[in-house]
């Protein structure tokens, strides 16, 4: 652990950043709203490319937010488990 970021702080940080996946669904449906918006205004449709393409963002960002937490959850290092033995001493003694 010398120089290095403890394994306890390493995994929280993959954590918090695999709970930000959410964000990302967020960014991904506006980006699809915009550029829906900006087609119909382009082509005179209304409201063709917009319902289109927000639901075509649906399936993106969910395959996004799993590849994502999926990567970030497996660099995780389980923590080392100490395995107590039961104290003998006294089974000795008698």
């Amino acid at each position: 652990m010398a120089g290095g970021i403890p394994p306890r702080v390493r995994n929280l940080s993959y954590a918090a950043t695999a709970g930000l996946t959410g964000c990302a669904t967020i960014l991904l449906v506006i980006a699809a709203l915009l550029i829906g918006l900006w087609l119909d205004a382009r082509l005179g449709v209304r409201g063709l490319f917009t319902i289109i393409l927000l639901l075509a963002s649906v399936p993106v960002s969910l395959w996004v937010m799993v590849r994502v937490a999926v990567k970030l959850v497996s660099r995780i290092v389980p923590a080392a488990r100490t395995v107590s033995r039961p104290d003998t001493s006294a089974a000795k003694e008698g």
